[in-house]
């Protein structure tokens, strides 16, 4: 776990130090988010390093984002190491679920930083890697997560890739 920040080291950006008028105890206030915490944003809270692997630990940039210290390797990165498809509702190594202020679920791949409604789990016509019209491959949830495809267009799925398939083969329908 982090330490307790040093007196000079800089709060976060967009981040000041405030004290209650009434009591005189300290608290941190955004002022982008308008958000309030009793917490030092420059310090992890130590439940969220529950389930690092052994070796590793989480540190917050000036920015305020988490990042991961691999002290095994000596290298850093943006991504999680403890969401792997098989604890991550199957979703790719590196990838997380999100929800918004409105409520509204999105998908954070912190291996490339970069954040998109779509499901990564879900192949879409645009992306199909040659699937026939109407087709979709999908994956299932769980700890051994499996591809599937489903024809929309006879709105039916199946184990069986159709590109590997005769066009007659009705085999492999679930």
């Amino acid at each position: 776990m982090k330490a307790p920040a040093e007196p000079n080291e800089p709060l976060p950006e967009n981040w000041e130090e405030r004290f209650d008028p009434d009591t005189g105890i300290s608290y941190y206030y955004n002022t982008e988010e308008g958000q309030r915490t009793k917490w030092d944003p420059r310090v992890i809270s130590p439940g969220e390093q529950d389930g690092l692997p052994e070796g590793w630990e989480i540190r917050m940039d000036k920015k305020q984002r988490k990042y991961f210290i691999d002290n095994n390797t000596k290298t850093t990165t943006f991504g999680d190491p403890r969401l792997t498809p098989e604890n991550n509702h199957g979703l790719p190594a590196g990838w997380e679920i999100r929800i918004d202020k409105e409520g509204h679920k999105y998908f954070l791949d912190h291996n490339t930083q970069t954040s998109t409604w779509k499901d990564p789990r879900i192949t879409r016509p645009e992306d199909n890697g040659g699937l026939p019209v109407g087709w979709e491959r999908r994956v299932t949830a769980g700890p051994d997560p499996r591809p599937y495809f489903v024809d929309h267009n006879m709105q039916t799925s199946t184990w069986v890739d159709p590109r590997e398939t005769k066009p007659d083969d009705a085999s492999g329908k679930t």
